[in-house]
């Protein structure tokens, strides 16, 4: 039997909770199922370094290969979508209505960006990524070429957004469902981007 004294404070998604570990209790023996090599399920791919276009008109980078590199010093939002999937633009919509809230906030300090899956490369869903009109998104729309130089270099995928801290360290990591919660997809970009590094 074990027994653990004192509380532990958990962080996760930008709150705090308190375990006690004096109502804990372990009976048994201890038994590893892993191996020195075995790498945690919260370990995730670091920021790439891939250069992909931007096809945006109404970003500051349009028509120029964005490189990841320039958002060091910068919070950054990467969303995994799809000009031809519909809570894909909805998400990026969002993502405009939480970066012009924190503009209204005196916040420069983070970087939008969403990255249009290669099976969405035709015209009409690159427009259709761009948002709806009234809704239209302002920061970089980046261009997958490949699995390699796309969702596949974050280790995403289809509605997926990863959060990194103003080092390139990932922070949080939105997971993609089948049904978007666009209210949850919301405070988590809103909390992912405003996390500190533990």
């Amino acid at each position: 039997t074990m027994k653990l004294k004192g509380t532990i404070v958990m962080r996760f998604a930008g709150r705090e909770f308190d375990l006690p570990l004096d109502t804990l209790k372990f009976e048994g023996a201890v038994i590893s199922k892993g191996g020195p090599n075995v790498s945690c399920a919260q370990e995730f791919k670091p920021l790439p370094n891939i250069l992909l276009e931007d096809f945006n008109p109404k970003s500051k980078t349009f028509g120029q290969k964005f490189d990841f590199n320039d958002t060091k010093g910068k919070r950054l939002a990467v969303l995994m979508g799809a000009g031809w999937c519909a809570s894909c633009i909805s998400q990026a919509e969002y993502m405009e209505k939480i970066k012009q809230d924190f503009i209204k906030q005196g916040r420069d300090d983070f970087q939008m960006i969403v990255i249009n899956a290669e099976s969405a490369q035709a015209p009409e869903h690159q427009k259709a990524m761009l948002g709806h009109a009234g809704k239209e998104i302002t920061f970089p729309a980046l261009q997958a070429v490949s699995s390699k130089e796309g969702w596949g270099a974050f280790g995403g995928k289809k509605n997926d957004c990863f959060m990194y801290f103003n080092n390139g360290q990932l922070a949080f990591k939105h997971i993609g469902k089948a049904t978007v919660q666009l209210g949850q997809f919301d405070t988590e970009v809103r909390n992912g981007l405003s996390m500190d590094p533990e």
